[in-house]
């Protein structure tokens, strides 16, 4: 089990710099993806070995000088490596490329809804891929735009 950190820092845009503002230990983090659902905190994603951890950052339409960060939920999908956010009809989406199950590389791909009222992630969808580590959702809908990059080739 590797052991690592992921880093944590603020901008401070009048003084034109990073401060660290917390560490958080992981199992071997790949990404981290932040978004903003309407209405409500910014949420962030750590994508680890051993699963995704989801964060809420701050409160609600402030900006704070030091935000607090509050872990809300843990999705048990080992060997993820990308997460990306896409909003589509009003409603927030994450897209989770796993690269691998525990004997093969073919291995469903995640997309998650994200409930407000719940304050966490819903699974939705699986998308069958092969040794997928990279997603890029667009604008123009998930079913037809959704591509997660596995060893050369696209779903």
């Amino acid at each position: 089990n590797a052991r690592g950190e992921c880093r944590i820092f603020i901008w401070h845009s009048q003084q034109l710099h990073f401060e660290l503002l917390q560490v958080l230990e992981t199992a071997g983090a790949y990404d981290v993806e932040s978004f903003v659902p309407q209405g409500e905190a910014a949420a962030m994603l750590v994508v680890q070995e051993d699963g995704v951890d989801v964060y809420t950052l701050g409160t609600s339409g402030k900006e704070l000088e030091r935000p607090s960060i509050t872990h809300l939920q843990h999705l048990n999908v080992r060997h993820g490596r990308d997460a990306e956010h896409v909003r589509l009809e009003g409603l927030d989406y994450v897209v989770l490329a796993v690269f691998r199950g525990e004997v093969s590389y073919e291995v469903d791909s995640v997309v998650y809804k994200w409930d407000g009222s719940q304050r966490s992630l819903i699974e939705v969808q699986t998308l069958a891929s092969s040794g997928a580590f990279d997603v890029r959702p667009q604008q123009a809908g998930l079913q037809s735009s959704m591509a997660a990059w596995q060893h050369g080739h696209k779903i």
